[in-house]
């Protein structure tokens, strides 16, 4: 959605937030968590710069239900050296039809736990509405930054 940019004062970060917001979503179909991490993890190589740390975000409402296996994309993204983290995130009550994927077997907090997150330091920040997400994600990034 925004290229790759490095932030070092306020400023750059109100410029980097103005353009994400500018965006248009940049997402269409059904959740491929798998998918979504293989292109992040790919999008490394095109930093331009080298850094200590690889942090692929993954917020959603539901389980993956096409696409790459999540599990397997997320073991090639956390090898050493590489983390990845997942946020979940609860928004309106979803349709009857889509519970099997918006409340799994033992809740989307654990499935992001077991088949999302991994690498060193990797965490699940449960958001429970939209209201929280800015937040949850400020946290979240201060936790990252700041090393645990």
């Amino acid at each position: 959605m925004v290229g790759w940019t490095v932030i070092r004062d306020a400023g750059d970060a109100r410029v980097f937030a103005a353009a994400l917001a500018a965006a248009p979503p940049s997402f269409v179909g059904r959740t491929a968590i798998g998918s979504a991490i293989d292109f992040a993890f790919g999008q490394f190589a095109s930093a331009g710069f080298a850094a200590d740390l690889r942090i692929i975000d993954v917020s959603g409402d539901g389980t993956s239900i096409q696409g790459r296996p999540v599990t397997a994309a997320r073991d090639a993204a956390s090898r050493p050296a590489r983390s990845s983290t997942g946020s979940r995130s609860s928004t309106a009550a979803p349709p009857r039809w889509a519970a099997i994927c918006t409340d799994p077997p033992g809740g989307l907090e654990q499935y992001y736990c077991d088949n999302v997150i991994g690498g060193t330091g990797a965490f699940v920040a449960p958001i429970d509405d939209f209201r929280s997400f800015g937040d949850a994600i400020a946290r979240k990034l201060v936790n990252e930054i700041a090393g645990g």
